[in-house]
């Protein structure tokens, strides 16, 4: 009989076979062994469940198809099926480098206080990727975790689910990873640290399609109205004058694709945060 795993990988997958086969390809390499590896499938055709079943004997596997969309659904499916006490959620289009795991347990075993460790999205040279993360160990504040944190390099201790109500597949279409964070930061000791690392596509609000930018921006309005207290307005402030200043220099260009998506990342944060608000009345 198999013993329990330590590491619960909860993965949500739409109709991504390719991308997800190098993500199983790059946990083959894990220095780490004792994990699983829960897939919930939302996509529309078998192709998925096929690559899962060429990895079946060679990773501990549990799949799961659930034709209902909605990434924080698909997670805390995953999250009810798993037998870790520690839960990471990759995305289906990210790579594991071989010591991730490795890195994530040495972290809790250093810090067994902390309840949720963070780490850094980079490339196979170190640099990093999306955000100018730190090179430090950081404890997460309310004032500092937005800067820290993506959904890719969360490792939980905790059992809790994700909001239903936001992230893809739903109308606001993102920050249930940030919610996730921000609903634990004064209960628990959350800690980011750099030597946990994992690659994943740079994808920044120039290079969205503006409906992408408006959707993302629909769930930044929503997290904040939901946690809404000085530090969120803080950061509502900041995000609403950061988009407005590049839609301002955009229009200064003439760079009208480019002040259309500021444009619809601006209006979609200002509409999340008034249209969350009356979804609670």
């Amino acid at each position: 009989m198999n013993c329990a795993p330590d590491v619960s990988l909860v993965v949500a997958t739409f109709n991504r076979s390719r991308e997800l086969e190098s993500l199983l390809e790059s946990l083959l390499l894990q220095t780490f062994k004792n994990f699983e590896v829960i897939i919930i499938d939302q996509s529309e055709d078998d192709l998925t469940k096929t690559v899962v079943e060429v990895y079946k004997g060679q990773l501990r596997l549990l799949y799961h198809h659930n034709p209902e969309r909605g990434l924080s659904k698909a997670r805390n499916i995953g999250i009810s099926l798993s037998q870790g006490r520690i839960l990471a959620f990759p995305d289906d289009d990210c790579v594991y480098y071989p010591d991730t795991i490795e890195k994530a347990i040495e972290a809790f075993n250093r810090n067994p206080r902390a309840a949720i460790i963070l780490g850094r999205i980079c490339d196979c040279r170190g640099n990093n990727l999306i955000r100018p993360w730190p090179r430090k160990e950081v404890r997460l504040t309310q004032y500092n975790f937005y800067w820290l944190y993506s959904s890719v390099t969360i490792f939980s201790s905790l059992r809790s689910l994700f909001d239903e109500s936001l992230g893809l597949g739903t109308k606001f279409g993102s920050n249930e990873d940030a919610d996730y964070i921000y609903r634990h930061l004064r209960s628990y000791l959350c800690l980011y640290t750099p030597s946990v690392r994992i690659f994943h596509s740079p994808l920044s609000t120039k290079e969205m399609p503006e409906t992408k930018a408006f959707l993302y921006g629909l769930g930044f309005g929503a997290f904040c109205c939901k946690n809404w207290d000085l530090p969120i307005a803080l950061l509502y402030c900041t995000s609403l004058l950061y988009h407005s200043l590049n839609l301002l220099k955009a229009g200064v260009r003439l760079n009208v694709e480019e002040a259309r998506k500021f444009k619809a990342a601006l209006w979609g944060r200002l509409l999340g945060l008034f249209q969350y608000a009356s979804t609670k009345k």
